[in-house]
């Protein structure tokens, strides 16, 4: 399974011819004009080194034309084997996961899920860690070097009730009723609404696409107070507003940890252990 960000551009590959009990799939992603061939690939422990190695070359060769390859999986393989050093070496692809990622035996941990590519140098800061989805694998984890498109604020509608109170509410909506006596329902639902509007009206807000759900409202204002800050340095230029700017995006910086550590610390254990509540509230946050 590959999930993929929505502002990513992205298509499934189905040209390759892989036997039936040959786990993989491939995924075209467009990042502004390149374009990445991702093959993500299970290796059971019971087929061969051999047989899943030659099938894998052979899905690679359908795609040849692709410049820039990312594999990643489980290949119950290590750097240092043949079988998988033969198959970087013919298809030029370079291992960038360096820590251990299976404990299944503690004393003797291995490195057998990959992130294979041909570009190691559009990666950085690679690592590993535990996430509580699995009793011995870890999960890993490595920055892109690139830039894209951001999406557009996200346009949402919801009521205002910051002034309602229910029992000025019920009692102005019981007059409005009894003073037209109608058992149509599209009248009462006018009457309703009308009702509505004035104790919690309808407001409009946009919200930014990228949101991170541990982004509060202190840590808006701090950051748009950082931002005006940066501006008057940059129009004047004098080592008060320096200070002033520096001052303030050391705080912001504080608190975007500190809030950020605040929202993790209090995520349930339910969001950790089941697997599409923890993609839905970490997928989002990480990208």
């Amino acid at each position: 399974m590959i999930y993929a960000r929505e502002d990513i551009r992205s298509k499934l590959l189905i040209k390759h011819n892989t036997p039936s009990d040959f786990e993989s799939l491939f995924i075209e992603i467009s990042f502004r004009k390149s374009k990445w061939l991702l093959y993500g690939t299970y290796h059971p422990p019971s087929q061969s080194d051999q047989y899943f190695f030659d099938n894998f070359a052979k899905a690679l060769d359908v795609y040849s034309f692709y410049e820039k390859i990312i594999v990643t999986g489980d290949l119950n393989a290590q750097e240092g084997e043949d079988p998988l050093d033969n198959f970087c070496l013919q298809n030029g692809l370079t291992n960038i996961v360096k820590e251990p990622t299976c404990y299944k035996n503690t004393d003797n941990p291995s490195v057998i899920d990959l992130l294979l590519t041909n570009t190691p140098n559009s990666f950085k800061k690679t690592q590993t860690f535990f996430t509580g989805l699995s009793d011995c694998h870890k999960l890993v984890l490595s920055v892109f070097k690139t830039t894209f498109t951001k999406l557009k604020p996200k346009e949402i509608f919801y009521r205002d009730y910051k002034n309602f109170e229910s029992c000025l509410f019920n009692a102005d909506l019981q007059h409005t009723l009894l003073t037209e006596n109608s058992g149509d329902y599209k009248n009462f639902e006018k009457k309703f609404m009308h009702t509505l509007e004035l104790h919690a009206p309808l407001k409009r807000k946009l919200l930014r696409a990228n949101h991170a759900p541990y982004v509060t409202k202190v840590l808006r204002k701090a950051i748009m107070k950082r931002s005006s800050l940066e501006t008057k340095y940059f129009k004047k230029r004098t080592q008060e507003s320096l200070e002033n700017y520096r001052r303030q995006k050391n705080y912001c910086s504080r608190l975007y940890k500190k809030e950020r550590k605040k929202y993790f610390n209090g995520l349930k254990t339910s969001v950790v252990s089941d697997n599409k509540e923890f993609w839905k509230k970490h997928f989002t946050t990480f990208f």
